[in-house]
């Protein structure tokens, strides 16, 4: 399998305003976009048992920038962090649960994203230690899947938000 990088992600849901290149993509992610069917995402797909990780602005309140897992609209993982904490949507099978995490988050995080054998694993890193934010599995992960970052704002006004050092460790 090729060598996953920046540019190996592609738009599903394309902002009206962005820049990437080979190191970071910056956009602006508009109002009214707080669901999965509007928010703005980068992707990729792997087969491989991977650790990944970036870094990415955090959002201001109301809004979400994070990380998502995908395998269809109705089996997709995301966990997003906004000024107030991290928030954790999971849908798999027709089973939805929406958690929140609350704490204090910095202006920016590193976020991280473990597959093992179809389990994921998605976290941050305080200072030097990695903190698990949730474990999950979806159906169909342990096959092929998509997996990048996500974009999204439930305010009235657009903020900017950016993805930075996106690296990608295959394990198999």
């Amino acid at each position: 399998m090729a060598k996953l990088t920046m540019k190996s992600l592609e738009w599903f849901g394309k902002p009206h305003s962005w820049q990437k290149n080979y190191r970071e993509t910056t956009l602006t992610v508009p109002p009214h976009t707080d669901s999965f069917a509007h928010a703005a995402s980068l992707l990729a797909v792997s087969e491989q048992d991977i650790d990944a990780r970036a870094s990415i602005t955090v959002a201001p309140k109301g809004g979400e920038c994070g990380v998502l897992v995908f395998q269809t609209p109705q089996s997709h993982l995301m966990v997003g962090c906004a000024a107030t904490g991290f928030a954790i949507h999971y849908q798999a099978l027709g089973y939805t649960d929406d958690t929140e995490k609350k704490r204090e988050l910095p202006e920016r995080i590193v976020m991280t994203f473990h597959r093992r054998k179809g389990m994921v694993s998605i976290g941050w890193m305080d200072g030097t230690e990695e903190k698990e934010i949730t474990r999950a599995s979806l159906p169909g992960v342990g096959t092929s899947y998509s997996f990048g970052y996500y974009f999204a704002n439930g305010n009235d006004t657009p903020f900017t938000a950016d993805l930075q050092d996106f690296s990608v460790t295959p394990l198999s």
